[in-house]
């Protein structure tokens, strides 16, 4: 123990004392720039830290753009004695572009700004660093989109829209871009098909493709959704899934025992099929006895548990059955289980004089006899020692003596 308290202390003592630092910026603290040839960005952050003494704030960039990053000042340094408040320190990391760049898509540039105390010569230190990242996006030659398909959950009779958002990153214009959406039920058979309009995009510009979605006449469960996607010089696949919910609230789970004559908690699981929050709670039945549960408010298609305590004296022991009525917004749903109703199980003490079993009464007896017979063994021999002793005694009493002479 005294060896890792002095570890301890001797790390405290090694290490330099390092204070948190902060970064602020009036736009974007981590922005999304776009690749034009031989551009310049220069973006304004300001360094917040609340260090004392000589300080060094170093810049360092990382990434496959690194090269083109530079910062004004190059270095801040730090000369604030008093340590009441922080201190403020503005800086610019500038980008400048190449006139090319041979690799398209997203490019993320990670500049550290990393605190050092002048002049220390600790053997341990830690630098306390912060980052800021920049991505740069570079176009694709020709066509080329990026494209997500968003399908709503909906409830049985609503409508809703199916979404593809699109982005332009080519170096071209779309000059015609539309899609067709087929939708499919759980066994994988088409159901019906939906359009959207044509659309154009500018180079790095972007788009919503949407077509309206109604649920009527479709059986509430599971669905998936897949886009075909056409354009000047492409066709692109998208696929997705949503449910059509009903407003049930159905049990898939409960408790399948409990004990007589006591006081038990009896939960159940609840799964709802509702697009739409509902407030739930349910009434229990058991032989004759009626339970009810506190309120839930459950989720959009989620579910949740539901609980309540049944008291089970009086009640017959055995499988039986139990009835559960979830109540809701304009519906009910029963549910009819089974569940064993168990003996109280006996302690040791009322196993031993009530209800025990014929095993249990032989053993308490054997055992008392053999106490007997031990308690008896242990007296005889007392009474044995005893008498031995007495006849010791007497012996000793009676032996002949010398007669004394006279001189």
């Amino acid at each position: 123990m005294k060896k890792i308290i002095l570890n301890i202390i001797l790390v405290i003592i090694l290490c330099t004392p390092v204070f948190g630092l902060g970064i602020g910026s009036s736009g974007d603290l981590y922005p999304s720039i776009e690749f034009y040839p031989d551009k310049s960005y220069s973006f304004y952050y300001l360094l917040r830290t609340k260090a004392t003494g000589v300080n060094d704030y170093m810049f360092f960039a990382r990434g496959d753009l690194a090269e083109y990053v530079s910062f004004d000042p190059p270095i801040i340094k730090n000369k604030k004695i008093s340590r009441t408040d922080y201190t403020t320190f503005p800086f610019h990391i500038n980008i400048d572009l190449p006139p090319k760049v041979d690799k398209p898509g997203i490019h993320e540039i990670i500049v550290d700004i990393i605190e050092k105390k002048s002049g220390l010569k600790s053997m341990i230190t830690a630098y306390p660093k912060v980052e800021v990242k920049i991505k740069v996006r570079v176009l694709y030659e020709g066509y080329k989109i990026e494209s997500r398909l968003s399908v709503p959950n909906l409830n049985e009779n609503e409508k809703g829209l199916a979404r593809i958002h699109i982005e332009n990153i080519g170096s071209k214009k779309i000059d015609k871009i539309s899609a067709k959406i087929d939708i499919f039920d759980s066994d994988k058979q088409q159901v019906t098909t939906l359009f959207t309009k044509e659309h154009s995009i500018a180079i790095r510009g972007s788009t919503s493709l949407e077509a309206d979605f109604d649920s009527t006449g479709f059986p509430s469960g599971n669905y998936s959704a897949i886009a075909e996607i056409t354009y000047d010089d492409g066709t692109e696949y998208l696929n997705d899934s949503f449910m059509i919910g009903t407003k049930v609230v159905k049990v898939i789970d409960h408790s399948k025992n409990i004990t007589v004559d006591t006081i038990e908690p009896f939960s159940f699981k609840i799964i709802s099929h509702w697009n739409n929050p509902l407030n739930v709670y349910a009434k229990v039945y058991l032989q004759g006895k009626e339970f009810q549960t506190a309120t839930v408010n459950i989720g959009n298609l989620e579910t949740e548990q539901l609980k309540t305590y049944i008291d089970t004296n009086g009640m017959e022991t055995g499988e039986h059955d139990v009835d559960i009525t979830l109540f809701y917004q304009d519906g009910t749903t029963n549910y009819k289980g089974k569940i064993d109703v168990l003996k109280k199980p006996l302690n040791m003490n009322t196993a031993m004089f009530i209800g025990g079993t014929n095993w249990t009464i032989v053993s308490f007896v054997f055992i008392l006899i053999i106490l007997n017979i031990l308690i008896l063994l242990v007296l005889k021999k007392k009474k044995k020692q005893k008498q031995e002793v007495t006849e010791s005694t007497l012996e000793a009493d009676f032996e002949p003596k010398e007669p004394i002479q006279n001189p």
